[in-house]
């Protein structure tokens, strides 16, 4: 099992460390089993940020990695609709499209994160929660 420890240093860098030599699975995987609609996010805070609006998620390990193991993806019998909802930034867009050619692309959605008044998008599920959330 991996656990991820999180934390600031001296100045106040915000600072994330994952168990060396443990398996990498998604966030979340005992989360989704029997459910038919998952939402696949890139990270932890991204998970529990679309908890909190009562929607089935699960995270893939470490961000957006080189490479997602098959080992670590849902089975692919029991989810019908699979929802995208990596960050909006190149690294995202990228694991979105391999998660899609390995899940199956006819199965798969992809979100398209809203709007921002800061810049052309927001970037993830957080940024978007915390910006409705402090306006």
């Amino acid at each position: 099992m991996n656990s991820t420890n999180r934390y600031l240093d001296q100045f106040c860098t915000d600072l994330l460390f994952q168990d060396k030599d443990t398996d990498k699975v998604f966030y979340g995987l005992d989360d989704i089993e029997g459910e038919s609609e998952i939402i696949i996010v890139e990270g932890e805070m991204d998970k529990l940020s679309m908890e909190e609006v009562a929607f089935v998620i699960v995270s893939v390990p470490n961000g957006a990695p080189a490479q997602v193991s098959t080992k670590d993806l849902p089975p692919e019998d029991k989810a019908s609709c699979i929802i995208l909802a990596t960050d909006g930034d190149l690294p995202g867009q990228a694991l979105a499209e391999e998660l899609a050619r390995r899940l199956g692309k006819e199965r798969c959605w992809r979100v398209k994160w809203p709007k921002s008044y800061e810049v052309n998008h927001f970037k993830d599920t957080n940024e978007v929660r915390y910006q409705c959330l402090y306006i």
